[in-house]
């Protein structure tokens, strides 16, 4: 092991995906893991180390956008001295990617750099002539690429058969997610309905305005002058009236899917009918269109 002396740069590199891991252990876990082999084999780790926070390793993210597409990129470009050795917790932490397109990666990206590869879970070194001539680490890393993918593919279905789950409970009107409504609303378990509650004399208040044909700046102005406030507490803008005004939820409209524009419709109670359409595209969807004078 005294060979690790040898690299001339050692890159800790950590990285947890969503909200929940950030509440928990996860980040020091992984710190703690790459200070002690550090410690160890008496090598200090490069400043370049470094985290993703909540970034997705089965989409990519942490390469086409977060700190670990930097450190491939500056190794292709020559900014780190080589040869190089990239400390990660698990191959999970590697990515979560199919194992075709890990290895692409893992050869393409950060061998061919001069880099190599050390999972701290497993204490295993992986360079390319390791790879090349040890079935064990061929063994050891292509079941660990493909356990981290697989776990996320599972993940992913389980997703997306609680939001159809979802949608359809929606559609028959159920409650879905209680704690989650627009500020004039709420769910009341006596009567076993959405109902509005105080502040939507605030919300009718906007939208009247609105139809008097203020516009988003001028009705803004004007409720902050009556002392109304935005449901977060604060003094009204042009972005926080749109914010109230055009989405489904003052129609009475749930949106089940962003990308395609689904609402469930009559979920809520509305406070404007009209027309009520659905846009998707750029800015915020268009939910109704006031009556006509």
């Amino acid at each position: 092991m005294a060979g690790f002396t040898t690299y001339r740069e050692v890159i800790s590199y950590s990285r947890f995906s969503t909200h929940e891991q950030s509440q928990g252990a996860s980040t020091a876990r992984q710190s703690d893991a790459a200070s002690r082999f550090a410690a160890a084999h008496n090598i200090t780790l490069s400043p370049r180390s470094c985290l993703d926070a909540g970034l997705s390793g089965y989409h990519g993210d942490h390469i086409r956008d977060g700190a670990f597409g930097a450190i491939l990129d500056s190794l292709q470009d020559g900014y780190i001295a080589t040869p190089a050795l990239l400390l990660v917790e698990a191959a999970d932490r590697f990515g979560r990617l199919s194992s075709i397109e890990a290895l692409r990666v893992l050869f393409d990206r950060l061998f061919a750099a001069g880099c190599d590869l050390y999972l701290l879970d497993k204490q295993l070194l992986v360079t390319a002539s390791s790879f090349n001539t040890d079935l064990g680490t061929q063994i050891v890393l292509l079941a660990e690429l493909h356990a981290a993918h697989a776990y996320s593919l599972r993940l992913a279905e389980r997703l997306l058969d609680a939001h159809a789950r979802g949608r359809e409970a929606m559609a028959r009107g159920e409650p879905v997610r209680r704690g989650w409504a627009p500020r004039w609303i709420t769910w009341n378990d006596a009567t076993a309905s959405w109902e509005l509650n105080d502040y939507a004399a605030t919300v009718d208040r906007l939208l009247t305005l609105l139809e008097d044909g203020m516009g988003q700046l001028r009705t803004a102005a004007a409720l902050n002058q009556a002392g109304f406030l935005t449901p977060r507490g604060k003094a009204w803008t042009p972005g926080s009236v749109s914010h109230i005004a055009y989405p489904p939820s003052v129609a009475g409209g749930r949106e089940t899917q962003r990308r395609t524009g689904e609402v469930v419709w009559d979920y809520f109670p509305a406070r404007r009918r009209g027309e009520r359409v659905s846009v998707v595209g750029a800015g915020r969807p268009a939910a109704w269109h006031p009556p006509a004078a």
